[in-house]
């Protein structure tokens, strides 16, 4: 008899048409993402290096995750369900990490002046 906790993560696992529908439409929402990034980035006009890292990493991460999307939104559902799965994990991953990173962003932008914090919804 398997352990509970696994009875409910097999409950949470997505099936292969959700991943499909979740590559399809962030193939399209991290590209925006990138306006975004850059739109922010100018307009808070950043002083210091750590805003220019943080200018790169959002970038690579966003360009990144938009290729993961594409790749994944192009697989095939039924012959490729365990690699759509793991691109799910990567895509989570990598969504927590541009949540942490766009968190750093808006803690150093307030250091620059309360008024840029306009530009970091905090939902």
């Amino acid at each position: 008899m398997r352990p509970r906790l696994f009875r409910i993560a097999a409950k949470l696992r997505p099936e292969p048409w959700q991943l499909k529908y979740l590559f399809k439409i962030s193939s399209y929402s991290w590209l925006v993402h990138i306006v975004v990034v850059l739109l922010v980035f100018i307009a808070i006009r950043p002083r210091g290096d750590f805003f220019l890292y943080w200018l790169i990493a959002m970038l690579v991460a966003s360009i990144f995750m938009t290729c993961v999307s594409r790749y994944g939104a192009a697989l095939d559902l039924q012959s490729q369900s365990q690699k759509l799965l793991n691109l799910g994990t990567v895509h989570t991953n990598l969504t927590i990490i541009v949540g942490i990173l766009w968190g750093a962003g808006a803690i150093a932008t307030t250091r620059l002046s309360l008024d840029n914090t306009q530009f970091f919804p905090w939902h």
